[in-house]
């Protein structure tokens, strides 16, 4: 037991049930007193009633309970044919379930493949083809011609232009 639970289980303070009033306007103070008194109560609220059924709803109900007829309707006849069809109704049911699992994981699978071809690795190398062309001066890396005489231009303006580049409009 934990030092909390004993410290608890000390501090705790044990109140008494409080005395119950008699029938005799005495008190019950013993737990005797009180469980007899608690039982009585009991006994006066839980007691049944004195209610006597009418003749006629007695007959009602002894007609009822006396009835040759069984409480539930009997089962139908199943032929080996209906047994038949809703095995093969179930095994087809099946059969498609598969079928859409399969087709929902060959999908997914399909969309991991897609998106491990664009890796950031992957991406990189991609654009590291399509830059072809190489400034003489910076060794800047640009995708097209245009756009390599559009920096030439800019950045390098004092050095004469490549022959590659005067033909670029």
């Amino acid at each position: 037991m934990s030092l909390w639970k004993a410290t608890k289980n000390i501090l705790r303070i044990n109140q008494p049930t409080p005395p119950l009033r008699k029938e005799d306007n005495s008190w019950a103070i013993t737990d005797t007193d009180k469980s007899n008194i608690l039982a009585q109560h009991l006994k006066n609220c839980f007691c049944p009633h004195d209610i006597q059924p009418s003749p006629t709803q007695l007959e009602i109900v002894e007609n009822f309970l006396e009835s040759p007829l069984p409480m539930s309707l009997p089962a139908k006849a199943t032929s080996s044919e209906e047994i038949n069809n809703s095995y093969h109704q179930f095994v087809m049911a099946r059969g498609q379930q598969k079928a859409q699992s399969q087709a929902k994981a060959a999908e997914k699978q399909a969309k991991m493949k897609k998106q491990q071809g664009h890796s950031a690795n992957e991406q990189k190398k991609a654009a590291q083809k399509a830059l072809i062309h190489v400034c003489t001066v910076c060794k800047a890396q640009m995708p097209d011609p245009k756009t390599y005489k559009q920096h030439f231009e800019n950045k390098h303006p004092k050095n004469d232009m490549p022959e590659e580049l005067k033909a670029v409009s």
